[in-house]
């Protein structure tokens, strides 16, 4: 789907990267179960579980099956969540949006 590179998207609040390992620390937020209710995973029971999700992206990312963002504020570099595209069709230019926010960060 992206041929050249991973592309990075930037608004007047926020940025839209590339997923890093450093993003384990969604581990508070992944292992609440308000997170998870709508995801086809779990709530994580340890920060094991975090890094195999994190790796699970990362593997994606090789296959070009899947193309995941970490939601990032400008103002501070906080994390605020993840969004994604998955279920991708390059034939038919489709792919099914995801994405989740950490509560504290919802309706802002």
């Amino acid at each position: 789907m992206f041929k050249k590179s991973f592309p990075t998207v930037k608004t007047e609040r926020l940025i839209l990267r590339k997923v890093k390992p450093e993003d384990i620390v969604f581990y508070s937020a992944l292992s609440k179960a308000e997170t998870s209710l709508y995801e086809f995973w779990e709530p994580h029971k340890t920060l094991a579980d975090t890094q195999r999700f994190l790796e699970d992206i990362f593997a994606r990312y090789s296959l070009g099956q899947y193309y995941d963002w970490t939601i990032e504020r400008i103002e501070d570099g906080e994390q605020v969540g993840m969004i994604n595209f998955h279920d991708v069709f390059p034939l038919h230019s489709r792919a099914d949006l995801g994405f989740w926010i950490v509560r504290r960060f919802r309706n802002k």
